[in-house]
Protein backbone atom coordinates (compact mmCIF):
# COMPACT_ATOMS: atom_id res chain seq x y z
CA UNK A 1 0.00 0.00 0.00
CA UNK A 2 3.12 2.33 0.26
CA UNK A 3 4.26 4.57 3.11
CA UNK A 4 2.60 8.43 2.78
CA UNK A 5 4.16 11.44 4.47
CA UNK A 6 7.69 10.23 5.29
CA UNK A 7 10.93 12.21 4.90
CA UNK A 8 14.41 10.37 3.40
CA UNK A 9 17.79 12.42 3.45
CA UNK A 10 19.69 12.17 0.53
CA UNK A 11 23.15 12.69 -0.69
CA UNK A 12 26.10 11.67 -2.97
CA UNK A 13 29.13 11.68 -1.80
CA UNK A 14 32.81 10.32 -2.91
CA UNK A 15 33.81 6.51 -2.07
CA UNK A 16 37.42 7.24 -2.75
CA UNK A 17 37.22 9.39 0.08
CA UNK A 18 34.09 8.64 2.30
CA UNK A 19 33.11 12.29 1.93
CA UNK A 20 30.15 14.35 0.31
CA UNK A 21 33.10 16.52 -2.09
CA UNK A 22 33.62 20.85 -1.56
CA UNK A 23 31.47 20.29 1.57
CA UNK A 24 34.47 17.84 2.99
CA UNK A 25 31.89 15.91 5.20
CA UNK A 26 32.45 12.51 6.06
CA UNK A 27 29.56 10.05 5.66
CA UNK A 28 29.84 8.70 9.40
CA UNK A 29 28.59 12.32 10.39
CA UNK A 30 25.47 12.20 7.91
CA UNK A 31 24.70 8.98 9.37
CA UNK A 32 24.90 11.11 12.99
CA UNK A 33 22.53 13.66 11.67
CA UNK A 34 19.79 11.45 10.07
CA UNK A 35 19.76 9.29 13.24
CA UNK A 36 19.56 12.84 15.23
CA UNK A 37 16.30 13.72 13.10
CA UNK A 38 15.19 10.06 13.47
CA UNK A 39 14.80 9.93 9.27
CA UNK A 40 15.07 7.65 7.16
CA UNK A 41 18.94 8.32 4.74
CA UNK A 42 19.57 7.28 1.56
CA UNK A 43 23.35 7.38 0.61
CA UNK A 44 24.48 7.35 -3.26
CA UNK A 45 28.30 6.89 -4.18
CA UNK A 46 29.13 8.77 -7.33
CA UNK A 47 32.54 7.84 -8.33
CA UNK A 48 34.33 10.76 -10.23
CA UNK A 49 33.27 8.82 -13.77
CA UNK A 50 30.01 8.59 -13.61
CA UNK A 51 27.21 10.99 -14.46
CA UNK A 52 25.59 13.21 -11.76
CA UNK A 53 21.95 13.54 -13.57
CA UNK A 54 21.84 9.99 -14.36
CA UNK A 55 23.10 8.10 -11.22
CA UNK A 56 20.95 10.47 -9.03
CA UNK A 57 17.87 9.50 -11.28
CA UNK A 58 18.92 5.65 -10.94
CA UNK A 59 18.95 6.07 -6.90
CA UNK A 60 15.32 7.84 -6.83
CA UNK A 61 13.87 5.21 -9.07
CA UNK A 62 15.55 2.92 -6.26
CA UNK A 63 14.49 4.85 -3.69
CA UNK A 64 10.71 4.59 -4.58
CA UNK A 65 11.11 0.93 -4.71
CA UNK A 66 12.80 0.41 -1.51
CA UNK A 67 9.79 2.28 0.12
CA UNK A 68 6.91 1.21 -1.70
CA UNK A 69 5.99 4.86 -3.15
CA UNK A 70 2.34 4.41 -3.54
CA UNK A 71 1.20 3.76 -7.52
CA UNK A 72 -2.58 4.73 -6.31
CA UNK A 73 -2.04 8.55 -5.29
CA UNK A 74 -0.58 11.31 -7.02
CA UNK A 75 0.32 14.71 -5.20
CA UNK A 76 1.90 16.35 -8.21
CA UNK A 77 -0.18 18.33 -11.26
CA UNK A 78 0.87 17.31 -14.93
CA UNK A 79 2.30 20.69 -15.40
CA UNK A 80 4.95 19.57 -11.91
CA UNK A 81 5.67 16.50 -13.37
CA UNK A 82 6.78 18.19 -16.71
CA UNK A 83 7.65 16.15 -20.09
CA UNK A 84 7.28 12.36 -20.01
CA UNK A 85 7.91 10.00 -22.61
CA UNK A 86 4.70 7.61 -24.05
CA UNK A 87 6.64 4.60 -23.07
CA UNK A 88 6.87 6.41 -19.61
CA UNK A 89 5.52 3.12 -17.08
CA UNK A 90 2.46 3.41 -14.60
CA UNK A 91 5.47 2.92 -12.22
CA UNK A 92 7.72 5.46 -12.99
CA UNK A 93 4.86 7.97 -13.72
CA UNK A 94 3.54 7.69 -9.99
CA UNK A 95 6.78 7.85 -8.89
CA UNK A 96 7.61 11.24 -10.61
CA UNK A 97 3.96 12.34 -9.20
CA UNK A 98 4.26 11.20 -5.51
CA UNK A 99 8.07 12.21 -4.74
CA UNK A 100 9.24 15.30 -4.13
CA UNK A 101 12.66 16.54 -4.20
CA UNK A 102 13.70 19.31 -1.42
CA UNK A 103 16.22 21.88 -2.53
CA UNK A 104 17.52 24.32 0.24
CA UNK A 105 18.98 26.99 -2.69
CA UNK A 106 18.65 30.55 -1.29
CA UNK A 107 19.48 32.61 -4.16
CA UNK A 108 21.11 31.51 -7.06
CA UNK A 109 19.15 31.37 -10.00
CA UNK A 110 21.43 29.67 -12.39
CA UNK A 111 21.46 26.56 -9.62
CA UNK A 112 17.86 26.65 -9.61
CA UNK A 113 16.93 26.59 -13.22
CA UNK A 114 19.54 24.11 -14.09
CA UNK A 115 17.98 21.75 -11.09
CA UNK A 116 14.75 22.82 -12.80
CA UNK A 117 16.17 21.62 -16.34
CA UNK A 118 17.75 18.55 -15.74
CA UNK A 119 15.81 16.80 -12.80
CA UNK A 120 12.39 18.44 -13.46
CA UNK A 121 12.13 19.13 -16.81
CA UNK A 122 13.78 16.67 -18.77
CA UNK A 123 13.52 13.49 -16.02
CA UNK A 124 9.49 14.30 -14.40
CA UNK A 125 10.52 14.84 -10.92
CA UNK A 126 8.57 17.48 -8.76
CA UNK A 127 11.09 20.19 -7.25
CA UNK A 128 10.86 21.87 -4.20
CA UNK A 129 12.80 25.27 -2.95
CA UNK A 130 10.90 26.38 0.25
CA UNK A 131 14.02 28.64 1.22
CA UNK A 132 14.89 30.35 -2.15
CA UNK A 133 15.17 33.78 -2.05
CA UNK A 134 14.05 33.90 1.93
CA UNK A 135 15.56 36.88 4.00
CA UNK A 136 18.80 36.10 5.68
CA UNK A 137 17.50 37.43 9.02
CA UNK A 138 14.40 35.06 9.34
CA UNK A 139 16.48 31.94 8.75
CA UNK A 140 19.34 33.14 11.06
CA UNK A 141 16.69 33.66 13.98
CA UNK A 142 15.34 29.83 12.92
CA UNK A 143 19.47 28.75 13.21
CA UNK A 144 19.69 30.58 16.84
CA UNK A 145 16.32 29.32 18.14
CA UNK A 146 17.61 25.62 17.15
CA UNK A 147 19.31 23.01 19.35
CA UNK A 148 21.01 22.80 16.46
CA UNK A 149 25.12 24.23 15.72
CA UNK A 150 26.91 24.52 12.47
CA UNK A 151 30.22 24.74 11.92
CA UNK A 152 32.61 25.32 8.88
CA UNK A 153 33.49 22.31 7.46
CA UNK A 154 35.48 23.43 4.08
CA UNK A 155 36.86 26.96 2.40
CA UNK A 156 37.39 28.10 -0.72
CA UNK A 157 39.67 30.83 -1.92
CA UNK A 158 36.78 33.13 -1.89
CA UNK A 159 36.57 32.93 1.44
CA UNK A 160 39.55 32.30 3.32
CA UNK A 161 40.58 35.57 4.32
CA UNK A 162 36.99 35.60 6.57
CA UNK A 163 36.44 32.14 8.06
CA UNK A 164 38.27 28.92 8.66
CA UNK A 165 37.52 25.56 9.10
CA UNK A 166 36.08 24.44 12.25
CA UNK A 167 34.80 27.99 13.10
CA UNK A 168 31.51 28.57 14.74
CA UNK A 169 28.70 29.55 12.35
CA UNK A 170 27.19 32.09 15.36
CA UNK A 171 25.28 35.10 15.03
CA UNK A 172 28.86 36.80 16.07
CA UNK A 173 30.26 35.61 12.74
CA UNK A 174 27.57 36.58 10.51
CA UNK A 175 27.62 39.98 11.83
CA UNK A 176 30.89 40.02 11.15
CA UNK A 177 30.43 39.11 7.69
CA UNK A 178 27.98 41.27 6.65
CA UNK A 179 29.89 44.18 8.34
CA UNK A 180 32.44 43.27 6.55
CA UNK A 181 30.75 42.95 2.93
CA UNK A 182 33.27 40.64 1.55
CA UNK A 183 31.70 37.69 1.31
CA UNK A 184 28.08 36.34 1.36
CA UNK A 185 27.02 35.60 4.98
CA UNK A 186 25.58 32.63 4.40
CA UNK A 187 28.58 31.43 1.80
CA UNK A 188 25.84 30.91 -1.27
CA UNK A 189 28.84 31.97 -3.62
CA UNK A 190 30.72 28.51 -2.87
CA UNK A 191 33.07 31.04 -0.15
CA UNK A 192 32.83 28.19 2.92
CA UNK A 193 30.49 24.94 3.91
CA UNK A 194 28.80 24.13 7.13
CA UNK A 195 28.37 20.98 8.98
CA UNK A 196 25.65 21.20 11.38
CA UNK A 197 25.06 19.10 14.38
CA UNK A 198 22.63 18.06 17.33
CA UNK A 199 23.10 17.77 20.98
CA UNK A 200 22.41 14.36 20.93
CA UNK A 201 24.71 13.38 17.70
CA UNK A 202 26.89 10.38 18.37
CA UNK A 203 29.50 10.78 15.91
CA UNK A 204 31.55 7.48 14.66
CA UNK A 205 35.51 7.36 15.49
CA UNK A 206 37.06 8.54 12.64
CA UNK A 207 40.25 6.70 12.94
Amino acid sequence: SGREGFIVLLTTFDPARGVVPEQEIKVSDIISQARSLDTQLLLVPLPASCNYVATLDSALRYLCKEFAVDLSTSQATDEQVGLRSEKSSRAEDAYHRNVRLTFGDLHLKDIRQWRQAELGEKLGWVLDFPLFEREYASLQEILWASKATARISAVTAKGQSAVHVGQIFDRTLVEKLQQEGCIDAFGENGEFHTLVTFEDMNFFDSA
